[in-house]
């Protein structure tokens, strides 16, 4: 999960920490190195999707290139979240499958 906020109500979502000197300059050489941890709760698909129209109205024309730029985020996202919740779903009904064998092989 990469903490990105864009709008005032995302502040204070995650906490990010890492196992340093207890100064700035640790603490910000670890994160630029990967070496730190984040802890929040992901926001939903639809918040990823509002958040980034703010993000893409208040910028495109500055940054005309963020508009290829935040489709193919959008892609990854939305492909990325169908698969697992695809996944999801036939671990789910596997499960069921295997489970009803199981009380039929006992059933009998």
């Amino acid at each position: 999960m990469e903490p990105d906020g864009h709008r005032l109500r995302h502040i204070g979502k995650v906490v990010s920490y890492a196992f340093c000197e207890n100064n700035r300059e640790a603490f910000l050489d670890a994160v630029k190195n990967k070496q730190n941890k984040v802890i929040g709760k992901e926001i939903n698909i639809l918040r990823k999707v509002t958040s980034s129209s703010f993000k893409l109205k208040a910028n495109l024309k500055n940054y005309p290139d963020i508009v290829e730029k935040n489709f193919r985020y959008s892609y990854t996202v939305i492909n990325s979240k169908s698969k697992k919740l695809r996944d999801n779903i036939k671990r789910s009904i596997n499960g069921r499958i295997e489970n009803n064998r199981k009380r039929r092989d006992i059933s009998f």
